[in-house]
């Protein structure tokens, strides 16, 4: 604004939109107990640059007219003529506020995880947005009344050095895409289609990918392999890791609680893997200015390592070496985030759903085969299962077996004794306990059986 208007008072007018809002937004938020958190800042974040668009369109036009108005013979009254300048954009202002709201609203439509995380954004934004509106129709013409009516270089004749330069350009190619206005259409004509082609096969997903600066490794031994067996293997992994010079430090988790959100059995191992910065920002104001601008990142940086990627592929080879292990490579938000979304830590998953479970390992096999040859698919594994077919009998050593907690288990969900099936999804399994006489009380709840 200073640099077109070559005025710091209209600028300064113009700022005050953006800590004005920001505090209305807050106020907002505190009243209706909205909490700040990443996706409402990230809302803020967003919205920052268009607080002042609407300030903008209104002081430029009072400064213009009031300007027009001190060149008149009899100036009229600069409280009128600010009233009329505010009244000639309102309804611009007011309705291209409008419009951006009415594209922000379908982000409320969204449902499940995404509905989640863009709620809150989409609200902030909003918010944010409106109280810029309010600030622009009632404190913006405020401001100019006092300080702009008996500004000095309301009496200069013309306009600022670049102002004229971008008119003079402007007038020039108005004039040519007036005259080729028939080449000036097919040309956008062609940049829309062509547009439009390449969404289509730019695929998409739901976030973009994170460079967290960590790896997390889930690391699957063969089902049914001890505590002490998996713990090995794990350590085998980390001795692996440790020994790539980007690696800093690794930690891990070997099996999950039955009470924890994500549990798991011993043989599954976790395992958080530190890195170095592939990059070093130059020092200098320069350099920092370099990274801000998209696509010149890279000249305000050195390399100080291999790329993320050489780094991963060189972390697949060696965890390759491990024999029946089954690994998969990602970072933490990232693996979470595919673990709410679908329940496997990847990113797609094709489930299969049957009775027969080596019909399955057949038909997963097969699909397994086709993906191999797919471009771009790494840590392909299928997920190990165990047999699903009843035992045919077993044995438990003494005070193995609680029968109290058996039958509490069988009696919160069945109102009859005597053959109820049991009906774990649509196979159904008939239950019978053996105990021998005399052996259980049913008035010692913590007493413990023997088979």
């Amino acid at each position: 604004m200073f640099i077109f208007l070559w005025n710091l008072r209209t600028s300064l007018i113009t700022l005050t939109a953006i800590p004005l809002s920001i505090i209305i937004t807050a106020l907002t938020f505190s009243y209706f107990g909205i909490s700040i958190n990443t996706m409402t800042l990230g809302g803020l974040a967003v919205a920052i640059g268009e607080l002042v668009d609407d300030s903008i369109v209104d002081i430029e036009n009072i400064y213009r007219r009031l300007k027009e108005n001190s060149h008149k013979p009899t100036p009229d009254n600069p409280i009128r003529v600010i009233f009329l300048a505010s009244c000639e954009v309102r309804n611009s202002i007011v309705y291209a506020t409008l419009i951006v709201v009415l594209v922000v609203f379908p982000l409320f439509s969204l449902v499940g995880l995404e509905g989640r995380m863009f709620a809150p954004l989409g609200l902030a934004y909003l918010t944010t947005l409106l109280a810029s509106l309010v600030v622009s129709l009632t404190v913006t013409p405020v401001l100019a009344s006092y300080l702009l009516p008996r500004a000095n270089f309301l009496k200069k004749q013309g306009d600022p050095l670049l102002l004229r330069w971008l008119k003079w350009a402007d007038t020039y190619l108005l004039r040519f895409t007036l005259r080729h206005s028939t080449a000036v259409l097919l040309a956008v004509s062609l940049l829309a289609v062509l547009s439009v082609a390449c969404i289509v096969g730019m695929g998409g997903e739901f976030l973009p990918r994170f460079n967290e600066g960590s790896l997390t490794i889930a690391a699957m031994a063969p089902p049914g392999v001890s505590m002490e067996e998996s713990s090995r293997i794990a350590l085998r992994i980390e001795r692996l890791l440790m020994a790539i010079p980007e690696v800093t430090h690794v930690s891990r988790r070997t099996g999950r609680a039955e009470l924890d959100e994500h549990a798991e059995n011993v043989n599954f191992s976790e395992i958080d893997v530190g890195l170095i910065q592939p990059e070093s920002p130059k020092p200098g104001i320069h350099s920092a200015i370099l990274r801000a601008i998209p696509g010149l990142h890279r000249f305000g940086v050195d390399r100080v390592g291999r790329p993320r990627d050489e780094v991963m592929a060189e972390i697949r080879d060696l965890v390759a070496e491990v024999p029946g292990v089954k690994v998969n490579l990602g970072q933490p938000i990232s693996h979470r985030l595919d673990h709410m979304m679908s329940g496997i830590r990847s990113q797609i998953a094709v489930k299969l759903y049957g009775q027969d479970i080596e019909e399955l390992r057949d038909r997963g096999q097969d699909i397994a085969e086709v993906m191999t040859s797919v471009p771009g698919v790494v840590d392909l594994q299928i997920e190990p299962q165990v047999d699903g077919r009843p035992p045919t009998g077993f044995q438990q050593r003494p005070h193995d077996v609680n029968f109290i907690m058996i039958y509490r288990m069988i009696f919160q969900g069945l109102t009859k004794i005597p053959g109820i099936p049991v009906k774990p999804g649509s196979q159904v399994i008939h239950l019978c306990l053996v105990q021998q006489p005399g052996q259980w009380n049913p008035r010692s709840q913590d007493r413990k059986t023997e088979p």
